[in-house]
């Protein structure tokens, strides 16, 4: 993640039938997010495929462009020791892992009985993820941050992993960070060690921003008026881009 500033939306929706109400649903949607993030909504593409969907079933992909101001880029060769990792916490999968979880459901169907934050499971893990523009886009233009990750497949660690510079070594204390319930009920049902739920989910971790140790306070606490958000880490000489300490901490949410 660079800082770009988001320019404009495309989109692709492709429906198994021509329900008019549905569709204007979804496109009312696209425009008040694009609105509400000034985006400007170009025109996309509808597509009625009755022979390629599931009755009742749609495809939607959006794909939003963006531009940067070289100068303002966000550059992780800043990078240096004593930097602290913060994590803004997910509110649950953030639509990944799910080649493991259909595999899981497929092997364990009852897992679709339990119910997680008061809902049934599908709905639980088809949520929406927390959107973090509100909450860094204030603390970008402010030129607070070396480094932004977004948690996408493969786990926080690995994500990280991406950005540390040679040399420098994420410590990343486990005990700091809070798993939504959700991955409470994967990991008794996949009976998986840590480390394949760290390399997998993001087990609480939606977004990580790195900063300098004397602008910690200040960004915590602006991150915090949106989502919740804590130091998990710091930044010291090492081999190795990531090093855990003590272990992730299953008795708390």
């Amino acid at each position: 993640m660079i800082g770009a500033k988001p320019l404009f939306l495309t989109a692709t929706l492709v429906a198994e039938n021509m329900n008019r109400e549905f569709l204007e649903k979804i496109i009312k949607t696209f425009d008040d997010k694009s609105r509400k993030y000034k985006v400007k909504r170009m025109t996309g593409q509808c597509s009625i495929k009755p022979q390629s969907l599931y009755p009742h079933q749609c495809l939607i992909s959006t794909t939003i462009t963006g531009i940067i101001d070289d100068t303002r880029r966000i550059d992780t060769r800043d990078i240096c020791e004593n930097d602290i990792i913060l994590a803004i916490e997910s509110n649950g999968l953030h639509h990944y892992g799910y080649s493991l979880i259909d595999s899981l459901i497929n092997t364990i169907p009852q897992i679709k009985k339990e119910i997680i934050n008061g809902q049934n499971f599908i709905d639980e893990i088809m949520k929406p993820q927390y959107c973090y523009y509100d909450c860094l886009i204030k603390l970008i233009n402010e030129k607070m941050i070396k480094g932004l990750v977004n948690i996408s497949g493969c786990g926080f660690p690995r994500n990280l992993a991406r950005i540390i510079p040679n040399g420098l070594c994420a410590n990343i204390d486990l005990d700091q960070i809070y798993m939504p319930e959700i991955f409470h009920c994967l990991k008794s049902y996949l009976k998986v060690s840590d480390d394949e739920m760290l390399n997998t989910f993001n087990c609480g971790v939606g977004y990580v921003v790195i900063v300098s140790s004397n602008k910690k306070e200040y960004v915590i606490n602006h991150i915090n008026r949106y989502f919740p958000c804590r130091q998990i880490a710091i930044i010291k000489e090492g081999q190795k881009s990531i090093k855990f300490i003590n272990h992730l901490n299953w008795n708390k949410y």
